[in-house]
């Protein structure tokens, strides 16, 4: 909406206005969120009414922007990968593991482990590129519960391999846990 700069309004001082109408830019904003908000379930049961009516056109209309905007699409997503990188990597491995064993865990709960492990790998004080691990392999027998993962940084889960959490700790000489890290403090965290 083209704008102009006039008097300023008497209600709210802002100098403004619309071209159309002359009105007070602001005031006119204001007035139409507070008319939407009166109006809000009218406005939503009319929306589905009409997308119930219409939803062969609508479907196809997404359909057509989605392939218009490939690289648009493409680019907030890989924004949004670029600043989400826990979910994204929790959500890779997930899937990847859902594959193989069908027992999921929760992004959310990945996430409550790493920062139950104060955000650093389970064997060092790394704080970057870290990524999920399973105490005792799927190769192993081990499952893709949340009580079976913890957070390692590269070195130590490429170096881990196929070992366990138990077998790794003695190999490297640090001192042995009786159980995984991430089970012990979920489980004082919330009583299990």
């Amino acid at each position: 909406m083209a704008r102009f700069i006039g008097n300023p309004c008497s209600v709210c001082g802002d100098v403004q206005r619309n071209v159309a109408n002359g009105g007070c830019v602001s005031c006119s904003l204001r007035r139409t969120r507070e008319w939407k908000a009166e109006r809000r379930d009218q406005m939503r049961a009319a929306s589905l009414a009409w997308y119930e009516a219409n939803k062969e056109r609508s479907q196809q209309t997404t359909a057509d922007w989605r392939s218009n905007n490939k690289a648009a699409i493409t680019a907030s997503a890989r924004q949004w990968r670029h600043a989400n990188p826990i979910p994204v990597r929790a959500a890779r491995h997930r899937r990847r593991e859902r594959i193989k064993t069908g027992q999921p865990y929760t992004s959310r709960q990945a996430e409550l482990i790493l920062n139950l492990q104060d955000g650093c790998c389970a064997y060092c004080d790394e704080y970057s590129n870290l990524q999920i691990d399973h105490v005792i392999p799927l190769c192993r027998g081990g499952s893709n519960h949340f009580s079976n993962i913890q957070w390692l940084c590269a070195f130590h889960n490429q170096s881990k391999h196929h070992l366990t959490d138990g077998e790794y700790r003695l190999k490297q000489g640090f001192a042995p846990v009786a159980r995984n890290l991430s089970l012990v403090l979920w489980s004082a965290m919330f009583g299990l």
